[in-house]
């Protein structure tokens, strides 16, 4: 692949690293999987970002990977809660609302795919990440469920009504126009 590349391509690779991607792997995997566009250009821009056709086919399968276990079908959204009951914490690529309720003094996350309406999330999230509340953001979440022997208990954190699910850390922003937020990088 570095011999189809020009001088321009080459240079944008190591001056844009994980933000460039190719459109040709975005229409292979498109037809693969089901997710959006921009999801999918954040994943490649991340693992594939490199004009070397071993790592890009290393990255493609990492992509296929992280997006088997982490990205959220709203018809599989009862195994992930499963998933993050099990383990206490599972990271999981999803669309995220967030709303300030006055009355309690808190922001809630609702987690669409999953179908969880009511998520706690700490005001050091909504302070960094501010365009929670002006829509919705396709994040990277780690999710928590507080657990008290099998099942999940409300969190002893929270004053108001309880929930069984915390928002442990948003890890990163997928967004439309590419990756921008910088994230540990590790999937677990």
């Amino acid at each position: 692949m570095t011999d189809q590349l020009d001088t321009l391509d080459i240079k944008a690779l190591e001056c844009f690293h994980g933000r460039v991607v190719r459109k040709d792997l975005v229409s292979t995997l498109k037809g693969q999987v089901n997710v959006p566009t921009y999801v999918l250009e954040y994943l490649l821009g991340k693992y594939c970002a490199s004009g070397d056709e071993e790592i890009i086919q290393a990255g493609l399968q990492e992509v296929k990977r992280v997006l088997t276990e982490h990205y959220v079908h709203p018809d599989q959204s009862e195994w992930f809660k499963a998933q993050v009951r099990e383990k206490s914490r599972h990271r999981v690529i999803d669309k995220v609302k967030v709303r300030l309720v006055e009355t309690e003094d808190k922001s809630w996350a609702q987690l669409v795919n999953l179908g969880i309406d009511r998520v706690y999330i700490g005001d050091d999230l909504v302070n960094r990440y501010e365009r929670l509340l002006g829509g919705s953001v396709w994040a990277v979440v780690d999710l928590r469920c507080w657990s008290t022997g099998v099942n999940c208990a409300p969190s002893p954190l929270l004053n108001s009504a309880p929930s069984n699910w915390l928002v442990a850390a948003l890890l990163r922003k997928c967004r439309k126009g590419g990756p921008t937020c910088p994230g540990t990088n590790g999937w677990t």
